[in-house]
């Protein structure tokens, strides 16, 4: 029989003699991770039996948790009514098919149906303990905050509105949580209901602003103004409505835009836009003060007035006798120096 040539069987790069070393090596190589990897293996097999029932009983502990904090029905708002409705039952379905299936492949039932299910647990309870800690700090100031803002006559609709708002916001995150995971959106809601409780708070804070010191602060201005003109037209000989009229020295006009700065503010609170209210009622503030200003200003003006006046006219004297005694030495000097010639006809 004829003896097999092994340089035909050579692969390239390797010499005739090292045939066998590289595949030997590649299957000692291959070997080892296939033994590491079942050692990995196992241990998650084993890891996965000691742990499937503390989490199956972690699970199911959960879940009963949840229901038993289930919103009293009595609560209009945020009841996250859909985290028992849809979510809860979307729990209790990834309960029982992780416990069938943690019966033959525990390692699988953790990484699947009952791995979900502890998402779905963390992130309700999340959810549930974000609306009661809203509840407990935020409810009676929510309360307080609609009262005082009816008391003075303002909208409160925008109340209901933005909570209807969130209690659907609340709903959408238990429905989307059923199936995938609405960490981040937990997130924003929470950031959505302190912005919303401090709009309340803030908006009833303006609110009483408007009413004590907006509002009479315009009256008391223009009452004054008016005053003032009638003080100051008198003792000037005028009508009233001839005095504080220049154009942008009428205190008037500066009241008129306060008064509609203080609508504008008004319309806010009526819509719970508090940041907007606030902007209103500083430039209401401002208006009023540069109002009282040019009423003061014009005030102290008068009452300079006679010395003022006295100052002027006798600096006006000293001017004219400068302009006497000036023109008395040109003429002593025409006459002087310049020769006559100069002046024929001049009267000189």
């Amino acid at each position: 029989q004829e003896v097999p040539n092994l340089d035909e069987r050579v692969r390239p790069g390797e010499k005739s003699g090292e045939v066998f070393a590289m595949p030997l090596d590649e299957w000692k190589g291959r070997t080892m991770d296939a033994l590491d990897e079942a050692e990995r293996s196992l241990d998650e097999v084993d890891n996965a039996w000691t742990t499937i029932v503390s989490r199956r009983e972690k699970l199911e502990n959960g879940i009963k948790l949840l229901v038993q904090n289930r919103m009293d029905p009595a609560d209009e708002w945020l009841r996250c009514e859909a985290t028992f409705e849809q979510w809860v039952p979307a729990m209790q379905e990834a309960f029982v098919a992780g416990s069938e299936l943690g019966r033959t492949d525990p390692v699988s039932a953790l990484a699947g149906p009952l791995g979900e299910g502890e998402r779905m647990v963390s992130e309700a309870g999340r959810l549930l303990g974000l609306v009661f800690r809203f509840r407990q700090e935020n409810w009676g100031a929510l309360e307080d905050g609609e009262k005082s803002l009816d008391a003075r006559g303002r909208a409160t609709v925008w109340v209901d509105c933005g909570l209807a708002d969130l209690s659907v916001t609340c709903e959408d995150i238990a429905i989307e949580g059923s199936s995938s995971g609405v960490d981040d959106e937990i997130g924003n809601l929470e950031s959505a209901l302190s912005i919303f409780a401090g709009r309340v708070t803030a908006s009833a804070i303006l609110a009483e602003q408007a009413e004590l010191e907006g509002g009479p602060a315009i009256k008391s201005a223009r009452a004054a103004v008016e005053r003032g003109r009638r003080e100051l037209a008198l003792a000037l000989g005028l009508k009233d409505d001839q005095i504080l009229i220049e154009g942008g020295r009428n205190p008037s006009t500066y009241l008129e835009e306060a008064r509609l700065q203080f609508d504008g503010a008004l319309a806010a609170l009526d819509l719970g836009e508090a940041g907007s209210a606030e902007g209103f009622l500083n430039e209401v503030a401002a208006l009023v003060f540069r109002a009282l200003d040019l009423l003061n200003e014009s005030r102290r003006s008068y009452s300079e007035y006679p010395e003022a006046s006295e100052g002027l006219w006798k600096r006006r004297g000293e001017l004219e006798d400068l302009v006497k005694k000036a023109t008395r030495k040109v003429e002593e000097m025409r006459k002087r120096y310049a020769p006559s010639a100069l002046f024929l006809g001049s009267g000189g």
